[in-house]
């Protein structure tokens, strides 16, 4: 099946899928349940046989369920000062779609040189570091599992599976009690 991925929540557009060779849709932010669900209804729906249990990742053991920034982990860092506590979270919240989008654009044109694949790496690399600066670590132990298969020269899809679940899980990149959005 061919779903794509939106923020519609209304699917007021859905009426014009088919007619572009869409089966359905699936709203942003999911979880990987939730996609393999809506795969699961559609392949059903098309008659598609799936065999379930090569459906595992490497990341299945990660747990994202509760506020990323570890408040007590950077005061550790950075001590009490509040202004400083806040500049060093919001410094990481605005270069995080900026690593995110860099490395996304390597997904569409590609590695094709030498040059772009330690461009790749280091990419991931400071992503990762920069939710390990905020104690973020189910981003930073699904990033370093990214960078691994990277350096290793591995299956780039598990590289593309550490993004979009590091993407779909943004919503929690957030300062417990405090963020509120």
């Amino acid at each position: 099946p061919i779903l794509i991925a939106t923020a519609d929540s209304e699917g007021s557009k859905k009426e014009n899928y088919s007619q572009y060779g869409i089966n359905g849709h699936i709203i942003k932010p999911f979880s990987k349940n939730e996609l393999l669900e809506t795969l699961l209804h559609y392949c059903n729906q098309l008659n598609i046989e799936i065999n379930q249990t090569k459906l595992t990742s490497y990341f299945d053991h990660i747990q994202f369920d509760s506020p990323q920034i570890n408040m007590p982990f950077i005061r550790e860092i950075v001590g009490n000062d509040e202004e400083t506590v806040k500049e060093l979270v919001t410094m990481v919240r605005e270069s995080v779609p900026k690593y995110i989008e860099v490395i996304n654009n390597y997904k569409i044109i590609g590695v094709n040189t030498e040059l772009e694949r330690k461009d790749f790496i280091t990419q991931v690399h400071n992503l990762k570091s920069n939710f390990r600066n905020v104690g973020a670590d189910n981003f930073s132990e699904v990033l370093q599992v990214a960078e691994d298969c990277l350096r290793e020269e591995k299956n780039e899809v598990i590289v593309w599976e550490a993004i979009a679940l590091v993407e779909g899980n943004l919503h929690l990149f957030k300062i417990p009690d405090i963020d509120h959005t």
